[in-house]
């Protein structure tokens, strides 16, 4: 087992620094405006069906899309798909 080609780390470094950019960007909308991100993140909800559920509350997760935890998460998540 050597070390992984240069390909996988040029794949990883990209995944990284997209999962960056897109919890950044969205924190600086969600501070700049809420009301507009709140509207789009339900809008995709509908979709989904998760806004038909009763014990559903925008407040409570749509804050955790920008969130540390969440980039920490999808990189490892996408980190076993590499």
């Amino acid at each position: 087992m050597g070390l992984p080609q240069p390909g996988l780390w040029l794949k990883r470094l990209w995944v990284l620094l997209e999962v960056a950019v897109h919890v950044v960007v969205g924190k600086v909308l969600l501070i700049l405006f809420p009301d507009r991100v709140k509207r789009n993140i339900l809008a995709m909800g509908e979709k989904t069906g998760m806004t038909r559920n009763p014990h559903f509350s925008h407040d409570n997760w749509i804050p955790t899309f920008f969130s540390t935890q969440y980039f920490w998460f999808v990189l490892k998540v996408i980190g076993h798909w590499c």
